[in-house]
């Protein structure tokens, strides 16, 4: 299994115009993930190591599909969106807790 990474999301808020009261909330983290490519940073897309993490992370965020195992990071001005709210800041950091499903193949 290739080092697999998570993505984390911090400063958030529930509305893109909201007024921050210290540095917001985070996000829960994005396991799971194998890359992360922009193109000419308009377009963000993360890739992920298995249906499974690929579905729970659509679940978790509500992307859009872009290819197989593929998710399209949505945005809103300068914040990334998930189902939590509009963050800030991201970190792309290896993960220590992603298992792979049992008989998952790399």
């Amino acid at each position: 299994m290739p080092n697999v990474l998570q993505l984390l999301l911090f400063h958030g808020r529930r509305a893109p115009d909201a007024k921050m009261d210290g540095w917001g909330f985070d996000a829960r983290p994005i396991r799971g993930i194998a890359f992360i490519h922009a193109t000419y940073l308009a377009i963000l897309t993360v890739g992920f190591v298995s249906e499974g993490a690929f579905e729970l992370a659509r679940k978790q965020t509500g992307w859009e599909p872009w290819d197989d195992l593929i998710l399209e990071i949505r945005r809103h001005d300068d914040l990334i969106v998930t189902c939590d709210g509009y963050f800030g800041d991201l970190e792309l950091t290896a993960d220590p807790l992603f298992t792979p499903h049992p008989g998952a193949t790399s």
